[in-house]
Parts: structure tokens; sequence; C-alpha cells
């Protein structure tokens, strides 16, 4: 879909720690597209919205986002540019920004898919204290290591 949009995306979160080696069951799938393409997001997938485009604040988050639910699996969508993050203490904000300049294309499935590259999604999981989050990491340093080896 991002494709026919003509949209920069990439997949992000557990999914794309899955694709680097992570084994955990899926919360969701959590793509980032630049914060302006949220709306034609939006709008071709409108009959799937949940949540719709706004602002999402928290205590860890302050992001634009629309959420999704198609077939059953939730699906986030996050703008890439203006997102803020708190550090792993809670005690300030970081940028959680992205941007596409240096993501994978790796095949999953039959499809070919943008993917956050390696290093920055270990970097992004470092600041999340959810339980999962170093099965995640250390996944994602073996495949940064079996790189290194071959």
């Amino acid at each position: 879909m991002f494709k026919e949009l003509g949209l920069r995306y990439h997949l992000c979160g557990g999914a794309a720690a899955r694709v680097y080696g992570a084994t955990r069951p899926l919360n969701d799938l959590d793509f980032e597209v630049p914060d302006a393409a949220l709306p034609t997001v939006e709008q071709a997938l409108e009959s799937y919205v949940k949540f719709p485009c706004e602002r999402f604040r928290d205590a860890k988050w302050d992001l634009l986002m629309v959420q999704f639910e198609i077939n059953g699996q939730w699906v986030d969508i996050s703008g890439a540019d203006s997102g803020l993050m708190t550090n792993l203490a809670k005690t300030e904000w970081v940028s959680a920004a992205s941007e596409f300049t240096r993501d994978e294309v790796i095949k999953i499935g039959n499809i070919h898919c943008c993917v956050m590259p390696v290093d920055d999604l270990i970097t992004y999981k470092r600041l999340l204290d959810y339980d999962h989050q170093q099965h995640d990491i250390a996944a994602c340093e073996n495949y940064l290591n079996s790189l290194s080896a071959a």
C-alpha cells in the first residue's frame, strides 16, 4: 500500500525485530511514515481506522499516529518526523524521529519491505522498559554479529 501511494515508510518495533531474528509473539505491527503522510494513509485505510490520526501523548510517548485493525491485526502507523519518547528513566524527552535513508529492503514472504535499520532499532529499544525489549535487543545484536562473521 505504501508503495502504491508513493510514500516512504518502514517497518519498526517488534515486527522489525522479528525480521532480524526475534521470536516473541507480536502485539501489533508498527510502521513509520513522514508526519505529512499520515492523513493519506488514514484515508487509504479509512474503513479499518480504530483511532484516528491525532497526537498521542502519555508518560512515554508524544507522537502523531493512527491505529487500524485489519483482519483482526492491530496496525500502528506513526509519524517519523516529530515524535518524542522519554529516556529509560522517564526523566527527559528525547527525539524519536526516524529517517528513511538507511532502511533495509528485506523480502518478507513474497513482498519486499522497507525495515528500520537494525542499529537504529537497537538504539530505540534500549529506551523502552517493557519486558520483551531485552529479547528483541538480543536478537538484533545476534543479527549484527552474524553480519560481522560473514
